[in-house]
């Protein structure tokens, strides 16, 4: 922690969060096996991650890619969502 000022258990969250965005993006896979999936666990872990880094739930971060040839994104910026420039918690999202 002292080296990258992150946490274990920030990491391992951040990790979760990035094959949940992968998995959600790709797939219409339920959130209740998303979230199992993805080592959250019940979907109210995961839905409260991607609220606190990303500042939307899954179902809002799903719903980005389902309109069909928009630049849409529920950020209200033109950012691709599955990049690494989110906004939201500061953490590099």
């Amino acid at each position: 922690m002292q080296a990258t000022g992150i946490t274990p258990h920030d990491d391992i969250e951040r990790a979760r969060a990035d094959a949940a965005r992968m998995l959600l993006k790709g797939s219409d896979r339920p959130l209740k096996a998303a979230a199992f999936d993805c080592g959250f666990g019940p979907v109210d872990r995961m839905r409260i991650a991607f609220t606190t880094r990303l500042g939307v739930t899954p179902v809002q971060y799903r719903a980005s890619f389902r309109r069909a040839g928009s630049a849409f994104s529920v950020l209200g910026t033109t950012r691709a969502c599955g990049g690494m420039t989110m906004s939201g918690s500061g953490s590099g999202w």
